[in-house]
C-alpha cells in the first residue's frame, strides 16, 4: 500500500509540473537598459493568441500558461515588433531594436505615449502622443501597454476582457469603442487587480478619459 500511494504522489507531482509551464525573461533596449511596459504575448504554431504579460519596471515578465508553446510576440510603441521561438520555461533576455521610421512618424505627429505604474494599475496619456492618431479608440486600445487584440475583442494581457468605463460611467456597448475617436481620448487606465469597490468576478478594468474642447472633464 506505501508503494502505491508513493507512486500515486509522484504522478499527481509530474502532473503538476506539466501543468506549471510559466514561461518568463526579461526586456532590454539597445542600449542594455531594462525596457518596461512592452507587450509581451504568447502564441500557438498557428499564430494564435494563447496568453500574455507587460513587462515590469526591471524589464521582467512572466506569462502564467500551461500550454509553453511555442511563439513570442513583444511590441511596444517606437520598437520593431519581436518575434521569439519558445524554447523552454525561460527565453533570456530579450534586446529591442527601435523602429526608426516609427521614431519618425512620431517626431512628425506626436510624442512617444508615456506611462506609468500607480498601484494595480497602468496610466498612459493618449493626448498629444501618436497613439492619438490611431483612428477609433478600439484601434488605439490594442495598442496601449497591457492591452491586445485577440479577433475582434479587447482583453488584457493575462487577465482576459475587461469591463470598460468612459469618464466614470461603466460601457454596455462595445460600438462605443468604435465611434470614439482616439484624439479625443486623454488617457487609458488599465487595471489589473480591481479592488473592493469592483463586483468579485470581474478580473480586470479599463478607465478612459476622453478631452472635450480643449478641456479634461468627467461626465
Amino acid at each position: 500500500m506505501k508503494m502505491v500511494a508513493l507512486m500515486a504522489a509522484m504522478m499527481m507531482s509530474l502532473t503538476a509540473q506539466a501543468e506549471t509551464q510559466d514561461v518568463g525573461g526579461r526586456v532590454i533596449d539597445q542600449n542594455g537598459e531594462p525596457l518596461p511596459f512592452v507587450s509581451v504575448t504568447l502564441l500557438s504554431a498557428d499564430s494564435t493568441y494563447i496568453q500574455g504579460a507587460t513587462s515590469d519596471e526591471n524589464g521582467a515578465f512572466m506569462i502564467q500558461t500551461t500550454d509553453a508553446c511555442c511563439i513570442l510576440r513583444l511590441s511596444f510603441i517606437g520598437y520593431r515588433t519581436q518575434y521569439v521561438d519558445v524554447k523552454g520555461t525561460n527565453v533570456g533576455t530579450i534586446q529591442m531594436e527601435e523602429d526608426q521610421p516609427m521614431l519618425s512618424e512620431i517626431i512628425v505627429k506626436g510624442q512617444m505615449p508615456k506611462t506609468k505604474l500607480t498601484g494595480n494599475s497602468m496610466v498612459t496619456t493618449i493626448q498629444g502622443t501618436i497613439l492619438s492618431q490611431s483612428g477609433t479608440a478600439k484601434e488605439m486600445l490594442a495598442k496601449v501597454p497591457g492591452m491586445t487584440a485577440k479577433g475582434d475583442e479587447l482583453e488584457v494581457l493575462g487577465k482576459g476582457t475587461p469591463i470598460f468605463y468612459i469618464n466614470g460611467r461603466k460601457m454596455h456597448d462595445k460600438e462605443e469603442l468604435k465611434r470614439l475617436r482616439s484624439e479625443e481620448i486623454a488617457s487609458v487606465e488599465v487595471i489589473t487587480n480591481p479592488g473592493a469597490q469592483y463586483d468579485a468576478t470581474i478580473s480586470s478594468v479599463v478607465r478612459i478619459k476622453t478631452i472635450r474642447r480643449g478641456l479634461e472633464y468627467w461626465f
